[in-house]
């Protein structure tokens, strides 16, 4: 780059007609971005009309969520599940967020979001979510009955145990801790015990 003026010239090979796109970037820090949002750019959604969009998503059973059993009706009481954890550290949730345009009420974390994201990479400004692309960071919602549960649960929830069931009558509890898929239980402990006992030992004498 020189002052003055400068120039880009672009050859092709074929006849087609082409256009050429030039912008000037400025590089923003994800620290300064994160306090620039968290200061006065970013959307905060309180709890009260968090609860309303998350009333709208259980009693419609829709929603992104991170199990295969997220969705369930009790004594006619549809719900989903929202997780504590952040999808893209696996640690509990500080500042939740989600984009304007996503179709799901589960967050991620702000910070980890800026800070995956602070490298060039074809993947770069997506949800962690549902993977749909988002046109700004200034579309980030803070969620603010996710905030709530965090503060809520902040003694109990872990990485081992972030799963907050929400149902349609606006009520929520926090899940026990998830089970391991292929963790022995106890009938098939018991049975490798008889197993074993029953197991005869042959001596066998070589001459």
């Amino acid at each position: 780059r020189r002052m003055g003026s400068n120039k880009v010239k672009a050859l092709t090979l074929d006849s087609d007609s082409y256009f050429l796109c030039a912008a000037i970037c400025k590089y923003h820090s994800h620290e300064k971005l994160y306090s620039e949002l968290m200061r006065n750019s970013i959307k905060k959604l309180s709890k009260e009309v968090s609860i309303q969009l998350a009333l709208i998503y259980a009693k419609k059973n829709q929603t992104v969520c991170l199990d295969d059993d997220t969705t369930n009706s009790n004594d006619d009481k549809t719900y989903f599940i929202t997780h504590l954890n952040c999808v893209l550290s696996c640690n509990v949730m500080k500042t939740p967020v989600r984009a304007a345009q996503c179709n799901h009420f589960q967050c991620f974390d702000l910070w980890n979001f800026l800070y995956t994201n602070r490298n060039v990479t074809g993947t770069r400004w997506e949800c962690p979510v549902c993977n749909n692309e988002l046109v700004s960071v200034y579309d980030l919602q803070y969620c603010g009955l996710t905030a709530h549960m965090l503060e809520q649960y902040k003694s109990e929830a872990s990485t081992a145990r972030d799963r907050v069931q929400f149902f349609s009558d606006g009520t929520w509890i926090l899940m026990g801790e998830k089970r391991k898929r292929y963790a022995p239980t106890e009938s098939s402990i018991n049975d490798a015990k008889k197993l074993k006992a029953s197991q005869e030992v042959i001596s066998i004498d070589l001459l």
